[in-house]
């Protein structure tokens, strides 16, 4: 976020907020079975909970990223990050520093394979 010059807390505050959600929609999660088990004898079917929870939880993670979009001022604009920049008290991390870990395509397959049992059985 530094680095485009965006506002720190603002990814922060969405990405919080959107990892919740995240649990809640996940089809493998203990929260989607569990609501599942209760909906159930409802007469609510499993894909429409499901379509339901990640549709729902798409559109209210868009909406909470638009208002947090605009929280705070922008960073050029900031005088207490003007003078932590200006101090030498901010790094950059700089494009270079970034390398995907050696079994992140292992576990990402897991994760989808997974994923496509559960929602299978």
């Amino acid at each position: 976020a530094k680095e485009q010059k965006v506002r720190p807390s603002r990814p922060l505050s969405i990405a919080a907020v959107a990892s919740q959600i995240g649990i809640c929609a996940s089809p493998i999660s203990a929260a989607m079975v569990a609501m599942a088990a209760i909906v159930g004898p409802l007469g609510v079917s499993y894909p429409k909970l499901i379509l339901v929870s990640i549709v729902g939880g798409y559109v209210g993670s868009m909406i909470g990223a638009v208002v947090s979009s605009k929280l705070g001022c922008e960073l050029k604009l900031d005088p207490v990050y003007l003078q932590r920049l200006e101090k030498g008290q901010i790094s950059h991390r700089g494009a270079d520093n970034y390398n995907i870990k050696p079994y992140a395509r292992r576990s990402l397959i897991i994760f989808v394979v997974s994923l496509v049992v559960v929602m299978a059985y």
